[in-house]
């Protein structure tokens, strides 16, 4: 299936979906065609997003089964999830993770280059999707940068448990030397990020959760919010008596949060 100029969490219909076909031109729809004939990559990818929902279903099951769809279009990215039809839906894109392109782009390049390869990262996509599906059908999550943390934690949380045989790194998109640089430097992000917690500033969240090559001036790594939201789920659970993932997401990201005592918040 080809999408176009889709967005994270939207409501779509097929016929939406069939009508931004048109705008291809047909020499490019023929062209995309017969890539994906001759590429063996979209097979590959379809069956580890099968196996990949699966156990994703299995840890933490929904009503019913997302549908997964195979994305390809005008810009990339490596995955997002949307409502299709009233149905959930995980869509990975095509263009992220191999040749076949309706045009050169090199959107999403830097961030490509910290993906582990197919096997460890589009499981790690699948469950991460997954989990946001989740979470926006709860109704739970707000604009501040307290409940990106919670959103990102949750995500790489879930995304560690259905899949512990890869690195924490890899579930959130970080290097190995980047996860250690967290691990030391912890102090720090608390102290950093406490004074953010309320605010529902664009600049301010993607400054700790956005992949950037230029780093504009920062000495600290790019998705460090994704460590610390991951950081306060684990101290949560160390504290409360919550242990299951499905007790989490019936809980509140501002009680987690605070009861985490991850930033010595007193609630």
């Amino acid at each position: 299936v080809f999408f176009k100029g889709l967005f994270n969490i939207t409501s779509l219909n097929k016929e939406t979906i069939i009508d931004s076909l048109i705008s291809y031109k047909k020499d490019e729809y023929v062209n995309l065609i017969e890539l994906i004939e001759k590429d063996d990559s979209p097979r590959r990818i379809a069956s580890i997003c099968r196996e990949s929902i699966n156990r994703c279903f299995e840890r933490l099951p929904m009503n019913e089964m997302p549908d997964i769809y195979l994305w390809i279009g005008t810009s990339t990215f490596p995955g997002e999830c949307s409502i299709i039809d009233g149905k959930p839906a995980i869509i990975i894109s095509l263009e992220f993770f191999t040749d076949i392109q309706t045009k050169p782009t090199s959107d999403y390049a830097y961030f490509k280059s910290r993906c582990n390869g197919i096997e460890n990262s589009i499981p790690i996509i699948i469950a991460d999707q997954y989990c946001r599906l989740i979470l926006y059908r709860t109704g739970i999550l707000g604009k501040s940068f307290l409940y990106k943390l919670y959103e990102m934690g949750m995500a790489a949380y879930f995304s560690k448990q259905t899949f512990p045989e890869i690195p924490l790194s890899s579930h959130l998109f970080i290097t190995s030397a980047e996860l250690e640089w967290c691990r030391r430097n912890e102090w720090f992000l608390k102290r950093e990020i406490k004074s953010y917690l309320q605010s529902e500033d664009d600049n301010i969240i993607n400054r700790y959760f956005s992949v950037s090559e230029n780093n504009d001036g920062k000495w600290y790594p790019d998705r460090t919010g994704c460590f610390t939201g991951y950081r306060i789920i684990e101290e949560y659970l160390n504290k409360a008596y919550t242990l299951t993932v499905r007790d989490l997401i019936t809980e509140s990201p501002v009680e987690i949060v605070a009861r985490s005592r991850f930033f010595n918040i007193s609630h």
